[in-house]
């Protein structure tokens, strides 16, 4: 009797975890959609705080849907092995992804529409929304990885798991801790300024006498964000702690396997699933409040899911060249590559943002609106050179790997650092 495949306790942790992970999504999300119900029934059909509940509780299923193959893979470890999937079922699988992919221009503009009518937007935008977020993402997942070794089903499923739940959980209280470090620092730099720190205290009295209204809030904190203090803060933050927490933290699906002689294929793969599986919780919650802006913000997103895929794919292919052919030199230049890429892209984005709300030096010759085009360009440029270099690296992997063969849905005993393999698995 084979207790190593019966115990093989790696797989009962992901069986576990992952189940635990989509009950509690399930939960969220249908009490989610329980709120938004209750919010019908109190404002009626045209509360934006009931589409906003409605998308966020659709996100939440979703997610959680996303943790049953990972859990089922690993329960099937636990087992006995099945027949792969044929290949003729992983091409109809493929070619309904590419054909749902189509519906997304045509889905962002009736979006647009829906968003615009509360009326209809709590029934029709959740929706629409998942099939905007999702689509392109899996579409990119393939561009990323096709032709390329990625290990089991189970394996892949599980550093997307992974990548979708602990992975941002682990970035946002990370970021929190900064936040509160740059507070700290900001609250200390008033103190050494008394007419910094009672415009501050003016501005805080104000926004708790505002109403729940964005706009509101972003005329009172215009002084505040003129402030060069201010402006090195939300700089430094986005641009600089951000991307080196993230880049960081996102392939925590991958470092659970450190130790393992990952080829760098391998670990190309699994770094864009983590990217894949850390965009689409960041675009759904992006995404979540709604609104006239919805298909504009949404449509944004996808460009931001290729950044997140192609830095974190990085990093995964040079974690595998670290792990399994010691060249860590190579690591820290693939980071600090990522870091840059993030960096630079955040930098452009909280540029364009900031800049309608700021007021300019009078000098200046070139008007706001030519900036705002100039960032919108470089923006443009920026995913498009993404793009290129994502499928350069697919390709030149492709070329140094072997055929990618077609994989048993599960995972063939694969020991963890220091085991040493059973024979009996083999």
């Amino acid at each position: 009797m084979n207790n190593a495949r019966e115990f093989h306790w790696p797989s009962i942790l992901q069986f576990v975890l992952s189940l635990i992970a989509a009950v509690a999504l399930f939960l969220a999300g249908g009490l989610l959609l329980v709120v938004g119900v209750t919010e019908l029934v109190g404002s009626g059909f045209n509360s934006p705080e009931a589409t906003e509940s409605f998308l966020l509780g659709t996100s939440f299923l979703l997610a959680g849907g996303l943790m049953l193959p990972s859990a089922w893979y690993a329960l099937r470890r636990l087992g006995s092995p099945s027949a792969p999937p044929s290949p003729r079922r992983r091409a109809r699988l493929l070619i309904l992804i590419l054909l749902l992919t189509l519906l997304v221009p045509p889905a962002l503009f009736v979006g647009n529409l829906v968003s615009q009518n509360d009326t209809i937007a709590w029934f029709l935008l959740p929706g629409i929304n998942l099939l905007v977020i999702s689509l392109p993402i899996a579409w990119l997942v393939w561009l990323g990885k096709r032709g390329l070794p990625g290990g089991s089903d189970q394996r892949q499923w599980g550093i997307f798991a992974s990548g979708l739940t602990l992975g941002p959980t682990l970035t946002l209280g990370v970021e929190l801790l900064a936040i509160l470090g740059l507070g700290s620092l900001l609250i200390l730099a008033m103190t050494l300024d008394q007419n910094l720190f009672r415009q501050f205290s003016t501005l805080l009295i104000r926004l708790g006498n505002a109403p729940p209204d964005m706009d509101a809030w972003l005329r009172i904190l215009t002084p505040l964000l003129s402030q060069p203090i201010t402006l090195i803060g939300i700089f430094t933050f986005g641009s600089v702690l951000t991307p080196l927490i993230e880049e960081a933290l996102k392939p925590i699906g991958l470092w659970l396997l450190a130790g393992r002689r990952l080829t760098p294929a391998e670990g190309f793969v699994g770094g864009l699933l983590s990217g894949a599986a850390f965009a689409l919780f960041e675009n759904l919650g992006n995404t979540s409040a709604g609104g006239e802006t919805w298909a504009m913000l949404a449509a944004a997103r996808i460009t931001t899911a290729l950044l997140h895929m192609l830095t974190t794919g990085l990093v995964g292919w040079a974690l595998a060249h670290a792990w399994s052919r010691g060249r860590y030199f190579r690591l820290a230049v693939a980071y600090t590559t990522s870091v840059t890429l993030h960096g630079l892209w955040n930098g452009l984005g909280i540029a364009g943002f900031l800049l309608p709300q700021l007021t300019l030096p009078e000098g200046m010759t070139i008007s706001p609106d030519t900036v705002l085009n100039l960032i919108v360009v470089a923006l443009s440029v920026f995913t498009a050179l993404n793009l290129f270099f994502y499928l350069a690296i697919n390709r030149g992997l492709r070329k140094s790997a072997p055929p990618c063969p077609v994989l048993p849905p599960v995972l063939p005993a694969e020991p963890a650092a220091g085991e040493h393999p059973n024979p009996d698995q083999e």
